[in-house]
């Protein structure tokens, strides 16, 4: 398992206080894995993002979160990708394993969390809005994964 990051970023539990504001995050490194690798340890692509809207973009992909259980035994699974933000308080790292037809699942420092909470009534309205998918029940971890992987594949491009 990869270890955390320690930074200004971990010193408390909720999510509110452990995710920056885009304007406090200077850069994105992305590390994503193979999703065929059942150890979640190939990595497929790395970039670094640094574009402020592309960073407000991948920050609005992981609130509103809430602690939870459930997301909390998802992190058994092999991660998909690593987000390790650098902050004006620090480094701070996202991970996320591929949690299957459900809500984004993803740890904070020690915490997981589950994007949107239990009883979120706006997941279609986000599905929209964050990946250009008309439908409520989609897996927004692959999701998620594959809106990193293009904006990696875009900067490799170049």
């Amino acid at each position: 398992m990869v270890a955390m990051l320690a930074g200004a970023g971990c010193a408390k539990p909720s999510l509110e206080s452990l995710l920056p504001y885009p304007d406090e995050i200077q850069s994105a490194s992305v590390t994503l894995f193979n999703l065929e690798d059942e150890m979640g340890t190939k990595v497929v692509s790395r970039c670094v993002i640094s574009n402020p809207g592309e960073i407000r973009a991948i920050r609005d992909c992981l609130i509103p979160g809430e602690p939870s259980r459930f997301a909390e035994g998802m992190m058994r699974f092999p991660m998909i990708a690593m987000l390790d933000f650098q902050t004006t308080r620090g480094p701070l790292r996202v991970e996320f394993p591929d949690s299957g037809k459900n809500p984004l699942c993803y740890r904070v420092c020690d915490a997981a969390f589950l994007r949107g909470g239990s009883d979120y009534p706006h997941h279609l309205r986000d599905h929209k809005v964050l990946y250009g998918v008309d439908s409520e029940w989609i897996d927004e971890s692959v999701a998620l994964y594959f809106k990193l992987r293009t904006q990696c594949d875009e900067k490799t491009a170049r």
